[in-house]
């Protein structure tokens, strides 16, 4: 079908070509959005990839060198200072500030930080991801000091099964 603009043939809009210079738009997925389940599904994905990027830095520390994993970890903190400073030079303070307090969080600020670009990044799904793996890494952080709190009694519980008491 020649164009209106130019005379260069391109795809009829139907088969998704555009009339503006023959780049195809795909307008049924941008219009489409998640379904509830689709949005569960990214959550429980969100959990999951931040549980195995969690086991892979932990293989990772293990055989690496020990000065290469913190010249590693010094080199992802500074990056989040540099984000901040081009955050503050575009006028842009909320995801400035939102940089320096990922900044000031030693070694698990960069992953969060992630998350929060993933979580406004627009796409679809990408907030009920970067939402599971915040509540994976919550858990993640959290999960020691509940089981050391709570040891005694889970202690004395599992005395009183066996003994029968």
């Amino acid at each position: 079908m020649p164009s209106q603009f130019g005379g260069v043939p391109v795809d009829a809009p139907a088969t998704g070509g555009s009339q503006f210079g023959g780049v195809p738009v795909d307008t049924a997925a941008a219009a489409k959005p998640l379904s509830w389940l689709d949005q569960a599904g990214q959550y429980a994905k969100g959990a999951w990839d931040n549980l195995n990027q969690t086991g892979q830095g932990m293989v990772d520390i293990a055989t690496t060198n020990p000065l290469t994993t913190l010249q590693n970890i010094g080199q992802r903190q500074d990056a989040l200072r540099i984000k901040a400073q081009d955050a503050f030079k575009r006028g842009d303070l909320a995801e400035g500030a939102r940089h320096v307090v990922d900044y000031l969080l030693p070694v698990i600020g960069p992953g969060i930080d992630a998350l929060g670009d993933e979580a406004g990044s627009g796409k679809p799904g990408a907030l009920a991801h970067s939402l599971g793996g915040a509540t994976s890494l919550g858990l993640q952080l959290t999960a020691p000091g509940v089981l050391n709190a709570n040891a005694g009694s889970m202690g004395a519980a599992a005395d009183a099964a066996a003994t029968g008491a």
